[in-house]
C-alpha cells in the first residue's frame, strides 16, 4: 500500500495550498467513497476513484498563488489560467516515467469539472461520456465545498446545501447518481462535515485497508467514455446511469 500512501500525502499537500488544512482531500475522498458504495461500484473502480480523489487538483501546482489564493472574484483572464489546472494535472500524471499505475487516477483529474449537461470544462463533455468516477466525484467535491467552513463564511446548513445541489440535478450532476447520493447525504454530513482531522484520517485508513489490501492498483483506464460494466447494482433495474 506504499503507493497509495504517497498519493494521499501528495493530495493533502496540494489541498493545503488553497485550504486551511489538508482535510478537504480526506473528506472529499470519504464522501466519494460513500456515494460509490451506495451505488455499488466494483472494487477496481473504487480504487481508481480513491486515487483520483487524492490527486484531483494536482494540476493546481501550476497555478500561481496570486490567482489560486486571490480573495476576490477572478477576472476572465485569471479564470482561464485557473481552468488550465485540469490539463496540467493530466500532463503530470501521463508524463511520470515508470508511473503507469497513476493513469488509473486520470478519469477523475481530467473530467471532474465537466457537467452532466455539457456546460463544464475543459472539453464540454456531457452525460455518460463523462466517466462514472468523475460523475461521482463531482457530487462529492461540490458537497464538501458547500458544507465546509471557510475563513469568509460559516458552514452552510445541510438543508440549504441539499436544496442548492438538487437544483443542479440533471444539470451539473448525473440525476441517478444524485438520487443515490441523496439517500446517504445526511449520514455522510453527520459523520464527516465537522469531524476532527484525526478521526477523518482513521476512517480513511480503514477505507484504504479495505480496498488496497491486495495492492491491486494496476490496469488500463477506460479513456474518455464510461467503461462498460460499471452500472451500479442498485440501479440495474433502470438500465444503468444517466
Amino acid at each position: 500500500m506504499a503507493n497509495i500512501e504517497i498519493l494521499r500525502i501528495l493530495g493533502r499537500a496540494i489541498a493545503r495550498r488553497d485550504h486551511d488544512t489538508g482535510s478537504h482531500d480526506t473528506r472529499v475522498t470519504l464522501y466519494a467513497v460513500g456515494i460509490a458504495e451506495a451505488v455499488g461500484v466494483d472494487d477496481r473502480t473504487m480504487r481508481h476513484l480513491i486515487m483520483g480523489a487524492f490527486l484531483h487538483d494536482v494540476g493546481k501546482i501550476a497555478v500561481p498563488d496570486r490567482i489560486l489564493l486571490k480573495a476576490g472574484p477572478l477576472s476572465p483572464e485569471e479564470w482561464a489560467v485557473m481552468k488550465r489546472h485540469v490539463a496540467s494535472g493530466v500532463e503530470i500524471l501521463t508524463r511520470c516515467q515508470g508511473c503507469g499505475w497513476l493513469r488509473d487516477a486520470i478519469e477523475v483529474v481530467k473530467f471532474h469539472h465537466e457537467r452532466f449537461d455539457g456546460t463544464g470544462y475543459p472539453a464540454g463533455c456531457m452525460a455518460l461520456v463523462i466517466p462514472l468516477n468523475a460523475r461521482i466525484f463531482a457530487i462529492a467535491d461540490v458537497f464538501d465545498a458547500l458544507t465546509s467552513k471557510r475563513p469568509y463564511r460559516e458552514r452552510n446548513p445541510f438543508s440549504r446545501v441539499m436544496q442548492e445541489m438538487h437544483a443542479q440535478r440533471n444539470r451539473h450532476f448525473d440525476p441517478h447518481l444524485f438520487d443515490a447520493f441523496g439517500e446517504v447525504a445526511r449520514e455522510l454530513y453527520d459523520r464527516y462535515a465537522d469531524e476532527r482531522d484525526d478521526i477523518l484520517d482513521r476512517d480513511l485508513n480503514k477505507v484504504i485497508a479495505r480496498y488496497f489490501a491486495d495492492d491491486a492498483v494496476g490496469g488500463p483506464i477506460s479513456g474518455c467514455v464510461a467503461a462498460p460494466g460499471y452500472a451500479p447494482r442498485s440501479l440495474a433495474a433502470t438500465g444503468g446511469l444517466g
